[in-house]
């Protein structure tokens, strides 16, 4: 008989650590989608920047006199990242809003492939660097910015949270962790709930009647009684 509560414990045990290796497992391969989705997101949008370059090209040379293709994408590639040298315009009135009309276009398509690369490579620079001094990043909100540690400490008061423990809080250690939950190497910062012993019996306040309705009540000794027998 005992071992039957033995096997079902560590079953649940088992199962238990299973479902944290599963939700491990599926935040691991959440992130790792994300990183597919933005590294193919980002060679698609090269692809398409490209052939919208050659085939502006191709399309400028046919109708403007001083272009020939290798001129029109000197042209197109200096006008959609901004350069705009100067030394080659479109002459071609008769084609110059199908020209404004390119160009705008290719501008906004431009602008999301810098905003792409720039995010990449500011994740290539800040790549393996230790997270330090936390508490003295700033943080913005609109016009106005604050300190993390700033931001930490009135939260810490809007949820009433111990003075003590805001001092002893170690930013630096914390964001560490965080980051570790958010690559799915652990699973949440909560602190486990601490269950008394000798009180799982009452799971809410403890209270004299409890004690009565469940048959304990003969066990009890109260102080009063000694008194009275030293007494008497």
């Amino acid at each position: 008989n005992s071992a039957q509560p033995d096997a079902s414990i560590n079953n649940a045990n088992a199962a238990a650590n299973d479902v944290r290796t599963s939700g491990r497992t599926n935040n691991s391969e959440g992130k790792n989608e994300i990183s597919e989705r933005s590294v193919r997101d980002s060679v698609m949008l090269g692809i398409t920047f490209l052939i919208y370059l050659l085939l502006g090209s191709y399309v400028f040379s046919l109708y403007e006199p001083d272009m020939d293709f290798f001129k029109a994408v000197y042209f197109n590639f200096i006008t959609l990242t901004t350069i705009g040298l100067g030394d080659v315009v479109p002459k071609s009135k008769k084609y110059l809003l199908v020209t404004l009309l390119y160009t705008t276009i290719g501008l906004s398509l431009t602008t999301t492939a810098m905003e792409l690369a720039a995010n990449l490579l500011k994740k290539i620079h800040y790549f393996g660097r230790k997270i330090e001094n936390v508490s003295n990043i700033s943080v913005w909100f609109g016009g106005k910015k604050m300190t993390m540690k700033k931001l930490v400490q009135h939260l810490g008061d809007h949820m009433n949270v111990p003075e003590r423990e805001l001092k002893d809080l170690n930013l630096d250690v914390f964001v560490k962790s965080a980051m570790k939950v958010e690559a799915g190497v652990i699973k949440t910062l909560r602190k486990p709930k601490v269950t008394m012993r000798g009180r799982s019996k009452y799971p809410s306040a403890l209270h004299y009647s409890d004690i009565r309705k469940s048959g304990e009540s003969e066990n009890l000794k109260y102080i009063d009684e000694k008194r009275e027998s030293s007494i008497s």
